[in-house]
């Protein structure tokens, strides 16, 4: 035999059992010391089971606005206690006379409930200030109260007790407040209409 036809009859020889283990199964090809070999895919996946994505609902949500409740007051603040049960905290003095009955005045606020954070009603995040009258019960008792001793551009945090948190007819603050509910407010006077006055019935 010549070394031409040696050749390629010793590379099949080499390479036979190769192609019969390839013939005789099926799967992905895994590097071995005995060479390649096939791997199935049911041996695959009890090998390597799947793992689950992390879902994209749960503690990664963000938390809305309602349940964080209002920022904390400066270093150094501290409530002030009233005879009335009402508790306020200068977050920013003022300056100038405080509302009289009868006066126009405006104002920015937004209010929580105090035991869980759910903010139910602001005139900040509606972009527009209120304007009332003061002494004709357009306000909660508790907040009207509070307003009546602030100063223009003064800032407070208010702590209402259940027992002021209605206007004086009884209506509620808001329809979704739990009965007996203590409500936090932050609150600041923007102006005083001392030209416009209403005479107080």
């Amino acid at each position: 035999m010549s070394r031409g036809k040696q050749l390629p009859l010793a590379l099949a020889a080499i390479l036979m059992p190769t192609i019969f283990a390839l013939q005789g199964c099926d799967g992905d090809t895994v590097a071995g010391d005995a060479g390649p070999t096939r791997v199935s895919a049911a041996q695959q996946t009890a090998d390597n089971p799947p793992t689950e994505e992390p879902s994209s609902t749960g503690s990664t949500l963000t938390l809305p606005t309602e349940g964080q409740g209002p920022p904390p007051i400066p270093e150094g603040v501290a409530f002030r206690d009233t005879p009335s049960g009402l508790k306020y905290a200068v977050l920013s003095k003022g300056g100038g006379a405080s509302p009289q009955p009868g006066q126009e005045i405006e104002i920015h606020y937004t209010a929580w409930l105090a035991d869980t954070g759910y903010r139910f009603d602001s005139t900040v995040d509606k972009g527009r200030p209120l304007r009332v009258t003061m002494g004709k019960d357009q306000l909660p008792t508790g907040l009207e109260a509070a307003i009546s001793s602030m100063k223009v551009a003064e800032k407070r945090r208010l702590l209402i007790p259940p027992e002021l948190t209605s206007y004086p007819d009884g209506t509620p603050a808001s329809t979704d407040l739990p009965k007996g509910a203590t409500l936090l407010y932050d609150v600041e006077l923007l102006a005083i209409d001392a030209g416009n006055v209403s005479p107080v019935q």
